[in-house]
């Protein structure tokens, strides 16, 4: 893979040491309860996402892969002209994007879902409850990496 440039030379994004993140609302109600008693939670985790490709069709880069995209140093910066030219692109896509988020936000609200459901079948826990996602989802910074040419 061909070394990096981007806006931001010398120095690398920083990141949360637990790459998983969303936000969710989770609603419980406690066996006995009824519904208009129900408590209402938020869940958040960030989630470091990569892909290549379009807006409008992000193709998703998982694993390795974007781990170390993610931790890739930039060479060098761009040049005033080609942020000129390429910064409108990436934040005119982002609305675009949204549609794609949005998918992986339900996605990850069922995993969570997963991950309480073990939970409370181990406890012995019989609250019945319910993750959604909370859309639009947060998107808290863009990066562009183009190669080196």
């Amino acid at each position: 893979m061909p070394p990096l440039a981007g806006p931001g030379a010398g120095s690398a994004p920083q990141r949360p040491h637990r790459p998983h993140d969303r936000r969710h609302v989770i609603e419980l109600a406690p066996e006995g309860l009824n519904l208009s008693e129900d408590l209402t939670l938020l869940c958040e985790e960030i989630v470091p996402l990569v892909f290549h490709g379009t807006v409008q069709s992000p193709q998703w880069i998982e694993g390795d892969q974007a781990e170390a995209l993610l931790s890739t140093r930039p060479d060098a910066n761009l040049s005033p002209s080609l942020v000129d030219q390429q910064l409108p692109l990436l934040l005119g896509g982002l609305t675009d994007l949204q549609t794609a988020l949005g998918t992986v936000a339900t996605q990850r609200a069922a995993l969570q879902l997963q991950a309480h459901e073990r939970v409370r079948e181990a406890t012995r826990h019989r609250a019945k409850v319910r993750i959604e996602p909370v859309q639009p989802v947060d998107i808290l910074g863009a990066y562009l990496l183009l190669p080196v040419l």
